[in-house]
């Protein structure tokens, strides 16, 4: 065996794969870092992928992430993230977004080694559940627009309940619709 093939020391975490930066909705000034480091080979047999969360607890989350390929190492640290964040139960958002997110964007990936009935089950139901996110989004997105063209000069407290009061209708339809 060669002697590169050692586990990760995730204080030690390499090369940089990607990265994102969440804000805290309740707190805005405050900052969540997540980094996924670059798969390594490990042995002939495993990859390891490292995965850092800043922000959410004092110290960083440091996690590595294990597969059979690189691939796999890769997607189990994207995973890692994702609950990371879920878990945590902060309202988190884009800095540049004020779409709120749990899992801070990041999708929840759909297992594949069902068969091939689940994937095509699994692929109809993520698509109507889009469709009706679509049409709840673009109601709420549609009032938005229409206010503004009206040039209301309602307060901002009136412009909030009507808002409330429009995604409200809009959860009641689109819980209807389910």
């Amino acid at each position: 065996m060669k002697d590169y093939f050692k586990p990760i020391d995730p204080r030690r975490f390499g090369r940089i794969v990607a990265q994102r930066v969440l804000t805290d909705a309740d707190d805005p000034k405050k900052e969540i870092v997540v980094t996924l480091g670059m798969p390594r080979r490990v042995s002939p047999e495993e990859w390891q992928c490292p995965a850092r969360v800043e922000g959410l607890k004092p110290k960083p989350i440091l996690g590595v992430m294990s597969g059979i390929d690189a691939l796999q190492a890769l997607l189990l640290a994207v995973e890692f993230l994702r609950l990371q964040l879920s878990e945590s139960g902060r309202r988190l958002a884009w800095v540049t977004d004020s779409v709120l997110c749990t899992g801070g964007g990041i999708p929840r990936q759909v297992p594949a080694n069902y068969g091939e009935k689940f994937d095509k089950r699994m692929a109809i139901l993520i698509e109507r559940e889009k469709e009706k996110a679509s049409r709840f989004r673009a109601g709420i997105l549609r009032s938005w627009f229409l206010q503004s063209q009206e040039g209301s000069t309602e307060t901002d407290e009136r412009a909030e309940k009507r808002n409330r009061r429009v995604r409200k209708e809009g959860r009641k339809r689109f819980a209807r619709k389910s």
